[in-house]
């Protein structure tokens, strides 16, 4: 055990594989090592899943289950959210059940509808902004720097809140910067090659309004953030956050007014 970088190598009779856990926290370090020491010496089950499946089900719930102690808020998005959570409950297979297919086939079509339904999300959200901004007169610049780019983002947001909450600051930092990476090289590079590939031709109709902008406001967010980060020993301080959400807003008032 290494208590310095708080992070653990365990080699088990359960998994032969070596195992390596990273601690967010020194304290959270601390109580896995106690933890770990309460369990030296005691007889696991070969496959606990197996001799009581309710160990697991018991704290699993479904999607279409109301939720407990719910608001009212909280109920009113259940119940306008339920027919997509409905579907979605029929036709993904839940990775969390024992009762249907092998883990393994289970997982797998779990992870392909999952993307069907992204797939589809995607498009009938990119429709929907294009005619909202059509009947609205806004650009479609403006929209995708917007609300389309909030709505593809907000996931992994919330995964770099999660991360982060955790004390995973690295984690939290490389989604975003993943994210962003994959977005511009395989989101734009992807469709780009398919186009060529079928046409077999170049794709001419790409507007430059607004684009150039974007990408100086891009660069300049990335060369900020390195600076601020190295400046201040690489670590976030609340009013970075503050600068960067300023930023933003800035941006969208020029792309909405210049």
């Amino acid at each position: 055990m290494d208590s310095f970088h708080a992070f653990s190598k365990l080699t088990t009779e359960i998994f032969p594989s070596t195992a390596i856990l990273l601690a967010p926290s020194d304290e959270i370090f601390q109580i896995a090592v106690s933890k770990f020491e309460e369990r030296l010496g005691q007889k696991l089950n070969d496959d606990i899943h197996e001799t009581n499946p309710a160990v697991f089900e018991s704290h699993h719930t479904k999607l279409i289950t109301p939720p407990l102690n719910a608001t009212k808020y909280q109920m009113f998005i259940h119940t306008v959210t339920y027919p997509i959570k409905f579907v979605i409950h029929m036709l993904v297979p839940d990775v969390c059940s024992g009762t249907s297919a092998a883990p393994f086939l289970r997982a797998f079509l779990s992870s392909f509808m999952s993307i069907v339904f992204l797939i589809i999300g995607s498009y009938a959200m990119v429709l929907s902004l294009e005619d909202l901004a059509k009947r609205l007169n806004i650009p479609d610049t403006v929209v995708g720097a917007t609300i389309s780019a909030a709505g593809t983002s907000l996931p992994s947001c919330i995964a770099s809140q999660i991360a982060a909450s955790c004390g995973l600051g690295n984690m939290a930092v490389g989604n975003v910067f993943g994210s962003n990476t994959f977005n511009i090289l395989l989101a734009l590079g992807f469709p780009w090659l398919l186009y060529t590939t079928i046409y077999g031709k170049d794709y001419t109709e790409l507007s430059a309004d607004g684009i150039n902008e974007s990408m100086i406001a891009m660069i300049g967010s990335l060369l900020l953030f390195l600076i601020l980060v190295f400046f201040s020993g690489f670590k976030l301080h609340l009013w970075h956050a503050y600068v960067f959400l300023f930023l933003y807003a800035a941006y969208i008032v020029f792309i909405f007014f210049f």
